[in-house]
């Protein structure tokens, strides 16, 4: 596959590049351990199993899914049909959330519909003006010890401190992606993701001053998984907001300019 992708997406190997070596020590270093501690998991996988087991035990009882007796009661129609009942969710505990999650909604609809010309404005109008406004909600949420979402959501004092620590990090982050000034080559990502790097295209591309614009929807939606992630109260949303956060960072990082290369092979074989 790594191969398939070199040939299609970065073409033959310039002289430059063809004395690097797929891996170095230092990567090699990382590794070693990781593929060891995966073949002996995969082969012997007893010694962790007995060590979790008791506590996914105590966790499937506790929500009902075992029974020390099991049964096989008569099952009729009645019993298989139930009313839906709608989650009870504290819409206001979760504003900070639901501000990005729209936020990003509207930074693709403007990617779509917007000119070329008005999407670097909007986009950034529109990602700063999301993560103050989720900001001040965060500040205006102190003192705020709930539990919703019929318990995936758990909102308190440490929940609101990370949130408050992502947004103003964001915020700085933002300010750091638009910054076009100090390198007269355009900003950190490159002009066109499809273009070769170092090849003709990526040049006249830089030339022209095309920007992509697309990396300000992928910044909110990682930013909103983030959001997440220190609010779940269970390990599926927790997974969840892991997946909304790595996904588009790990976009980000295939289409950064420098050291574009290595940034696309980060990015693909995440």
């Amino acid at each position: 596959v790594l191969r398939l992708y070199q040939r299609t997406m970065t073409g033959p190997v310039t002289p430059e590049l063809s004395g690097m070596k797929d891996l170095g020590g230092r990567e090699v270093t990382a590794l070693v351990p990781i593929v060891a501690l995966t073949i002996i998991l995969g082969l012997f996988p007893a010694p962790i199993l007995n060590v979790i087991n008791p506590a996914v035990e105590r966790v499937m009882q506790s929500v009902g899914a075992t029974d020390p007796e099991p049964t096989v009661p008569a099952i009729t129609v009645a019993d298989t049909v139930t009313e839906f009942e709608l989650p009870s969710i504290n819409y206001s505990a979760i504003a900070p959330i639901l501000i990005i999650f729209g936020a990003a909604v509207v930074s693709v609809l403007v990617e779509a519909f917007a000119p070329r010309r008005a999407r670097r404005p909007l986009q950034l109008v529109l990602v700063i003006g999301s993560v103050i406004a989720a900001l001040v909600v965060v500040v205006s949420l102190a003192g705020t010890r709930l539990v919703t979402a019929e318990g995936a959501i758990a909102v308190d004092g440490p929940t609101l401190v990370m949130q408050g620590t992502l947004l103003v990090v964001a915020l700085l982050g933002a300010l750091l992606m638009a910054e076009r000034g100090i390198d007269p080559q355009g900003d950190a990502f490159a002009p066109r993701a499809s273009a070769l790097p170092g090849s003709e295209d990526e040049r006249e591309f830089t030339e022209r001053g095309y920007l992509q614009t697309e990396i300000w929807p992928f910044f909110l939606f990682a930013l909103m998984g983030m959001l997440i992630f220190p609010a779940a109260n269970d390990l599926l949303l927790m997974f969840i907001a892991l997946e909304v956060m790595s996904l588009p960072l790990y976009l980000l990082a295939g289409m950064a300019r420098r050291r574009r290369l290595l940034s696309q092979e980060a990015s693909l074989k995440y």
